[in-house]
């Protein structure tokens, strides 16, 4: 194979190859990107899940404690 081959076929040729790998870098970074946003977003969502049970478990245990009014 001949380096004729492996040139691009003019500077210009070569900079629009080299700027379809840039778009394709970057589209490719905002998908991780994405992802590591919906991960954190989720995990938000376990954690307030998890605050909002344990505020009840400590509701029930407060209210099962409590002592009823004399009568």
């Amino acid at each position: 194979m001949s380096a004729t081959l492996t040139r691009p076929a003019s500077p210009a040729t070569g900079i629009a190859a080299a700027a379809i790998r840039a778009g394709r870098a970057l589209e490719a970074w905002g998908r991780a990107h994405a992802v590591r946003r919906r991960a954190q977003h989720l995990e938000a969502i376990r954690l307030a899940g998890e605050a909002t049970e344990a505020r009840r478990r400590h509701d029930a245990l407060i209210a099962s404690t409590t002592h009823a009014p004399l009568i």
